[in-house]
């Protein structure tokens, strides 16, 4: 028993009590191994290759739904580039504190988290089949996606985009044709974890230019085919 009840409970003639949050785990075991994700996307027709573009209409329905739900509310969703950077229930707390307590939508945090995946294997004798992200591959793993593919698929992305973004020459039109957050402050942030010139940092549009080259340069690295005059 509560040690405040159990003082009080002469003058207390009943207690309600409740859960102040539920959170929910388990497994899906239709999806939850490699033989298993492949019957699944086969039992619908789907190409292993295919998977991506298969899944981008519930990731894009679940998404319009939490910007629908903010702008009702007239919030902002925070992007959280940095998972530790401080304490979730710290953050909402300090917006309650400031909101009040009455009922409603308070917060909606997105990130991008690390999890298990699937990739395609790499014996074309084996193409039906998936193996484990993280299974030790007895020779190096390929390229995920090619030069030319990587290129090919920006392009593909910025023709779909109703924005009509210009990867090609705006830091904000790749960080959103990416679908990443293209505000200011994680500009100027990534722009210093990659090592701008401080000079540059005191002149967004200088950051912005160079920012620009250096994500370019990072895709390129890692096998982007990026055309050499972006990259000049």
């Amino acid at each position: 028993m509560n040690p405040f009840v159990e003082r009080h409970q002469e003058e207390i003639g009943g207690v309600l009590s409740c859960f102040d949050r539920v959170v929910i785990t388990g497994t899906l075991p239709d999806i939850c191994h490699p033989k298993a994700m492949a019957g699944y996307l086969n039992s619908r027709d789907i190409r292993l290759f295919d998977y991506a573009r298969w899944a981008e209409p519930p990731r894009d329905e679940v998404r319009a739904n939490a910007e629908r739900l903010v702008a009702e509310a007239g919030l902002e969703i925070e992007f959280i580039r940095k998972l530790k950077a401080f304490r979730k229930e710290d953050r909402v707390q300090s917006i309650l504190a400031a909101r009040g307590h009455h009922p409603g939508l308070v917060h909606i945090f997105s990130a991008m988290e690390a999890c298990s995946s699937y990739r395609p294997a790499s014996r074309p004798e084996a193409v039906a089949a998936t193996q484990p992200e993280a299974a030790a591959p007895a020779e190096p793993p390929p390229t995920l996606m090619s030069a030319v593919d990587v290129k090919a698929h920006l392009e593909e992305l910025a023709a779909a985009n109703p924005q009509k973004l210009n990867w090609k020459t705006s830091i904000v039109d790749l960080l959103k044709l990416l679908d990443l957050d293209s505000s200011f402050a994680v500009r100027k942030e990534l722009a210093t974890e990659l090592g701008c010139p401080p000079e540059l940092m005191r002149d967004s549009a200088q950051m912005n230019i160079w920012l620009h080259k250096a994500v370019l340069q990072k895709i390129a690295d890692n096998g982007g085919n990026i055309p050499a005059e972006l990259l000049e």
